[in-house]
């Protein structure tokens, strides 16, 4: 019998030095996980609206002087963007570096007026069928990433068959991240938007989806930016009633986490016992036990750069490493 070497290629396509080994799996493994738990969960009912910038100081910019070239416009007065169908328009979102750095920007379109603020916003029939692809992730969401689907650090959020999920798009980066969205739907769609007041909310939010801060925009979406921009910006100065600007910190304020974020926190928080389990065999405890070791490790990593308390996860992870030794040493013991 002729024995085959491992580095040459089997059959002409795996070379099987190329596969990862144990804790790459583990590592992969533990890594899709972390992601997965804090980014698959799809946020239920409207969003909390009310501006604050927070500690983070977290604010948009948007350079009214260079909208012009760019196909949208914003009105400062209004604070309002107005863009056609298709177009992308460029945001810039700043906070506090020194504080906090990898973040993640939610932005979810609502309703703007009261009455239809349970109402989650979703695309018209006709232009969700023709922007979507197949097994598309956007769902009916008006607005999207004005990049690529798939790229890094872009997630969307909703589902079509729930009215509670309600639809956001999340982008991952560092302070002065700037991204560029596009709407997919008008306002003027019968079967969308439907004339309807819309805006969108920004949460800035960690990666276990604690709020940090929150600023809002209006939007219109509409054939005739300009046109539409100057004849709202005409019927404001006729009513001498101006649309609030997007709040400043307030020095004197302290600023109140919102009652369900601070429940969501809560969770992340608990220190879980886990009930008297049987599982067969050693190496499968100690495997999956490194996945929740990685996964506490990389909370403790970004509670330490967010200046949250730790104590309770480097208890965890203490134990979990004693308990981890513990199995592997009766691995050695056992006779091969």
């Amino acid at each position: 019998m002729e024995c085959v070497d491992k580095s040459e290629n089997i059959d002409g396509n795996v070379d099987t030095n190329d596969l990862p080994n144990d804790d790459q799996v583990l590592s992969l493994i533990s890594d899709a996980m972390f992601v997965d738990s804090i980014l698959s969960v799809n946020p239920l009912g409207p969003p909390t609206r009310g501006n604050f910038a927070g500690e983070a100081n977290f604010e948009i910019s948007i350079d009214g002087s260079q909208t012009r070239r760019k196909k949208f416009l914003f009105s400062a007065k209004l604070n309002k963007i107005y863009v056609d169908i298709g177009v992308d328009f460029p945001l810039k979102f700043n906070w506090d570096a020194s504080k906090y750095q990898y973040m993640y920007v939610r932005a979810t379109v609502i309703y703007s007026d009261a009455d239809q603020a349970q109402k989650k916003v979703e695309a018209c029939y006709q232009h969700s069928f023709y922007s979507n692809t197949a097994n598309s992730v956007t769902g009916r969401n008006v607005l999207r990433s004005g990049r690529e689907l798939g790229v890094p650090d872009v997630y969307y959020f909703g589902r079509d068959d729930d009215p509670d999920s309600w639809y956001s798009v999340l982008v991952a980066g560092n302070p002065s991240l700037e991204h560029p969205y596009q709407f997919v739907c008008k306002n003027s769609c019968t079967s969308g938007i439907n004339r309807r007041n819309i805006e969108i909310i920004f949460t800035l939010e960690d990666a276990l989806g604690v709020v940090f801060g929150r600023q809002s925009v209006g939007v219109r979406v509409c054939s005739c930016p300009r046109r539409d921009m100057n004849k709202d910006e005409v019927a404001m100065e006729g009513t001498g009633v101006k649309r609030p600007a997007p709040s400043q910190p307030n020095t004197t304020k302290k600023i109140k986490i919102d009652v369900q974020h601070q429940q969501q926190q809560q969770q992340h928080d608990t220190v879980v016992t886990l009930p008297s389990l049987s599982v067969v065999g050693i190496p499968t405890v100690v495997s999956g036990l490194r996945v929740m070791l990685s996964m506490q490790e990389q909370a403790l990593a970004i509670k330490t750069d967010n200046y949250q308390p730790v104590d309770d996860l480097i208890k965890c992870i203490t134990d979990m490493k004693k308990c981890i030794d513990d199995l592997e040493d009766k691995l050695k013991d056992k006779p091969s």
